[in-house]
């Protein structure tokens, strides 16, 4: 999730106007958005945003479980939405006919949104795939039904080489590095090769739906194959072709098609490194398991973590050895957001404060206008659940390695890599 945190943007979680079945909160399981352009055709519809004023479409966010689903939280959006694509962090989204590019948060609210030339402004636009390079960068491909694939850039908009011959396409989905489509009346589902615009029909997946077949998504984790269709239907496949799991309309039924969808993580990563700092400014960590307080901890910040998009809630502090023996958020005395410093140069470092006797004011040495967070957890909890009384380590030695794990707003994992130094992620015993 390569985002800023020097970019301030809303973060507005419109409440639920209709939700199915009780399961998961969002982010903990995998994560299904879904759209389509059955409210787009009649232009619009009315829908209640959560402190006034009237939206225009639909947006779900489903919970599932491998090819379960276990909650629907529907969003009422501001703007009309339907193909979508998984964009390393973020939706890219269209309407089915306008040459709308728009930019939405995982929670629903847009971020930006520009005219695209490359998107012709007539029926119908479809959905979207955003595929990472071996070599850096990426691609856009977006589909329009009646005719092409094109490659578009998803800042400009702009038309990028030729245009793909292929029609009835509404589907498209990164599998395995290979972009899986579907053919709506033909009832399709293939891969497709834009190096030669060659397509692949899976003949696995024919005549498996008696309705069209619209978007599609794939959890990468549950190799589960998402297929929407007409009728508001999604369903799960395996790769075999075989119908794993219950169908759901997650938007009502209606005779339109699903022909917007994408699974968090198709594209955006699962987890987040982020690099800790027990005691910050102190080399080795001493602790005094006999002593009462707290053991302060800094989680940097950095261009792929957000530290103030992390869910407090959700935060853990675990063996690394044995990832299920943790202390929860319960044990949290105190939180701090601050520019602490730069993991590049400050991870384990003894001395990080500027010299007060220099005359100048005392602040950290190496701040990089990226806020960090400070955690401290309750002392006593730290030696009773993680080390037993200090009994497995004598004076002088070095704990087991700690890490923290938690998820961001978004539900992106976030876990602390190890690096088992007495300095950073261990804790030096002072006393026997």
């Amino acid at each position: 999730m390569k985002q800023s945190r020097k970019r301030i943007r809303s973060k507005i979680l419109y409440p639920a106007i209709i939700l199915f079945m009780a399961g998961t909160s969002l982010g903990q399981a995998g994560t299904l958005y879904v759209a389509t352009d059955n409210e787009d055709f009649v232009g619009g519809i009315t829908c209640d945003l959560p402190e006034g004023g009237t939206g225009v479409d639909r947006l779900a966010v489903i919970t599932t479980d491998g090819p379960v689903v276990t909650n629907v939280e529907v969003i009422c959006t501001t703007f009309l939405i339907n193909g979508m694509a998984d964009a390393d962090g973020k939706l890219l989204a269209g309407t089915p006919s306008m040459n709308n590019l728009n930019t939405v948060a995982f929670d629903g609210s847009l971020i930006s949104g520009i005219l695209a030339p490359g998107i012709p402004n007539n029926c119908c636009n479809e959905e979207m795939l955003f595929v990472p390079q071996a070599g850096g960068g990426e691609k856009v491909y977006h589909a329009h039904y009646a005719d092409v694939i094109r490659e578009i850039d998803p800042v400009t908009g702009v038309q990028i080489g030729a245009s793909f011959p292929q029609s009835q396409v509404v589907g498209m989905a990164l599998i395995n590095e290979e972009i899986w489509i579907t053919q709506w009346s033909l009832r399709h589902v293939a891969i497709w090769d834009p190096s030669v615009n060659s397509i692949a029909v899976q003949p696995q997946f024919e005549g498996k739906l008696a309705e069209a077949y619209g978007a599609l998504a794939w959890d990468p984790v549950e190799e589960v194959l998402w297929l929407g269709s007409s009728g508001g239907y999604i369903t799960p496949f395996n790769m075999a072709g075989d119908i794993i799991g219950d169908r759901v309309q997650p938007l009502g039924a209606f005779g339109d098609t699903i022909d917007g969808m994408t699974f968090l993580g198709e594209v955006t990563p699962l987890t987040i490194d982020a690099s800790i700092d027990i005691k910050f400014c102190s080399n080795p960590n001493g602790f005094n398991c006999k002593g009462g307080g707290v053991m302060p901890m800094t989680v940097f910040g950095s261009d792929a973590l957000d530290v103030s998009e992390i869910d407090l809630t959700t935060v853990e502090l675990c063996l690394a050895s044995d990832d299920t023996t943790c202390i929860d958020a319960s044990s949290l005395r105190n939180t701090v957001f601050e520019d602490r410093g730069n993991p590049e140069t400050d991870i384990g470092t003894a001395q990080c404060y500027i010299d007060p006797t220099t005359g100048e004011e005392q602040r950290y040495l190496n701040q990089d206008s990226i806020d960090d967070l400070e955690l401290a957890w309750d002392k006593k909890d730290v030696v009773d659940v993680l080390f037993d009384d200090c009994d497995a380590f004598g004076k002088m030695e070095a704990s087991p390695t700690l890490i923290i794990k938690a998820l961001t707003t978004d539900g992106v994992e976030v876990i602390s890599t190890p690096v088992d130094d007495p300095g950073v992620d261990q804790i030096w015993k002072q006393n026997k």
